[in-house]
């Protein structure tokens, strides 16, 4: 039994039951047959008295290990047995959930894995095409008359609004796939996906992360466009099973460790940004109330959307506190990144001055290179330039 089909039984089974969210997580619920879309589910009678949330930043700033307690009831009168997917934009490694003290067995997988079946159930129906997007990934150059007989046929397949990006996300993904030796990667299959089904993926997307967040500025706390990335922004779950007597009332943990995703270009040192997902506790019948720590090294600049108060806290690195009556509005999002000597760190990296400064400093190999080269070039100018004045001085 492939992959694909594993999960695809295993989401048509949680039909039968309904199921709660946890704070980043939710009950998926799936639509339709073939073609489906994994959403949230908003049916469960199960309430939140509170959650605790807290995330330790590790020393390199690159990962954070984070746990999430929650205090939860089932107010109504039948036993609910309830399978659960806790979601994330980022890798998680070393999921752990406990409830009431005993491990839950657990499974992993993507956004991708969701949406693969149904790509391969498109290609399947059209191999013809298929063949000839798999010829369009290996040319050289994708000729324009080739690139528009290949619209031409995706548009009679059905592909609405077939365009020529849509044509190459395709024809990426056609590639790998023929190539049958690695998997084929989480951003290849989304991008087919979203060519093929964009109002199923723009669901799926709105139901599990809601708006998603630009980078956050440490520095001033604003937000932007990240123009390089060094981690992963995959949407990736996290299956469980709960289950719940009448008015039982069960205590779960939830625990993890989230690589970071990183900005190398803003500022002169990496920028680290966490992204912990609330929107998918809509789905709860009940929230109370949240609390949220943040343990990180000292010295660091450090911004979120959120008020966080800063506690003082003497050589034992940085604590960040917050306190809810409710659930926030938005995600948390969280940017740290070091300050570096005398505050080095907040200097530009864009522009010529960014490179000139990055160089001096050594956080731009190529450019300290480059400026080497130049510095010894100047050196060499200034010694025979007053080898030549000591020379005419001394004929004259």
């Amino acid at each position: 039994m492939t992959k694909g089909l594993r999960y695809l039984i295993c989401l048509l089974l949680i039909l039968l039951v309904s199921a709660p969210v946890l704070a980043n997580s939710a009950p998926p619920r799936w639509d339709g047959d073939r073609v489906s879309v994994l959403v949230p589910d908003t049916s469960s009678p199960v309430v939140i008295y509170s959650q605790e949330l807290t995330l330790q930043i590790s020393a390199e700033l690159d990962k954070a290990y984070v746990v999430s307690t929650y205090v939860m009831k089932n107010p109504s009168e039948q036993l609910l047995v309830l399978p659960v997917l806790f979601v994330a934009l980022a890798d998680q490694q070393d999921v752990q959930v406990v409830v009431d003290g005993s491990s839950l067995s657990v499974e992993s997988f993507s956004m991708a894995d969701v949406l693969m079946p149904q790509v391969q159930t498109w290609c399947a129906e059209h191999p013809a095409l298929v063949n000839r997007l798999t010829a369009l990934a290996v040319q050289t150059t994708r000729q324009g008359n080739e690139m528009e007989a290949v619209i031409e046929e995706l548009q009679a397949a059905g592909v609405d609004g077939a365009s020529e990006r849509q044509a190459q996300d395709l024809s990426d993904y056609c590639y790998w796939l023929a190539q049958e030796s690695d998997p084929v990667p989480y951003s290849i299959v989304m991008d087919a996906a979203q060519a093929l089904f964009p109002t199923r993926v723009a669901e799926m997307e709105a139901g599990w992360v809601g708006e998603r967040m630009g980078f956050l500025d440490p520095v001033n706390g604003q937000s932007y466009s990240a123009q390089s990335y060094g981690g992963p922004q995959a949407i990736r779950f996290t299956e469980f099973e709960i289950s719940f007597r009448p008015g039982q009332e069960r205590l779960l943990q939830v625990s993890y460790e989230m690589a970071a995703a990183v900005d190398r270009v803003k500022r002169l040192n990496e920028i680290y940004n966490y992204q912990y997902l609330f929107h998918p506790a809509r789905a709860w019948a009940g929230y109370g109330q949240l609390r949220v720590s943040v343990q990180a090294p000292k010295n660091i600049y450090w911004a979120s959307n959120l008020p966080f108060e800063e506690v003082r806290s003497a050589g034992r690195g940085t604590k960040l506190e917050m306190a809810y009556p409710q659930l926030p509005g938005g995600n948390l999002a969280i940017a740290v990144m070091e300050k570096g000597a005398l505050g080095s760190g907040a200097i530009t990296g864009e522009g010529v001055f960014g490179f000139v400064a990055g160089s001096l400093l050594g956080k731009n190999p190529i450019g300290l290179f480059f400026m080497s080269v130049l510095g010894g070039f100047v050196v060499v100018l200034g010694g025979l330039f007053f080898l030549v004045r000591y020379w005419l001085n001394k004929e004259s």
